[in-house]
């Protein structure tokens, strides 16, 4: 079943393709969405939407991990799309890992989670440690601190790559 037609059912889908004039009414905090005629991969952050990424990237260096950087100012760079959702649980250094279902061929070039459930409410995440085979979350709560050995918690991720 393609992304575009995947059923309103849970868990919602981690992204849709839409366009920008054909975006959901209704989106919940942390939807990634793809407009095609824009372009642009867009979240939705409770009260707008915000660009996620310039993947025209005119003489940016870009590239958090991998064998070599993607082109810049060719015009064209075949970026691919992964996401998903995991149920994890926290390290004592408050870590967790997002193993990717396929490797990048040529590197990561952007990472990131989102709360996918409300069983730690105020929790934030970051990410590191990047490689083209998965990267690391590191969740906080909501003062601040590292949250150690948090027990399962959802995170709805997304990482693009080339």
């Amino acid at each position: 079943m393609s992304i575009d037609s995947y059923p309103l059912e849970q868990p919602q889908p981690d992204y849709m393709i839409v366009t920008s004039t054909t975006r959901p009414t209704n989106p919940y905090k942390g939807l990634h969405i793809w407009e095609t005629d824009t372009e642009r991969l867009m979240y939705w952050q409770g009260t707008n939407w915000v660009q996620v990424v310039n993947f025209k990237m005119h003489g940016v260096g870009a590239g958090l991990a991998g064998p070599a950087l993607p082109p810049v100012d060719t015009g064209s760079i075949p970026f691919k799309l992964q996401c998903g959702t995991a149920v994890l649980a926290s390290s004592a250094g408050g870590d967790s890992t997002i193993v990717l279902p396929v490797a990048f061929p040529n590197g990561l070039i952007y990472a990131s989670a989102l709360q996918g459930d409300n069983t730690h409410a105020g929790a934030t995440w970051t990410t590191h440690s990047y490689s083209v085979t998965q990267f690391l979350i590191r969740m906080y709560t909501s003062s601040g601190s590292v949250w150690a050995n948090s027990g399962n918690f959802r995170v709805n991720w997304l990482a693009i790559g080339w």
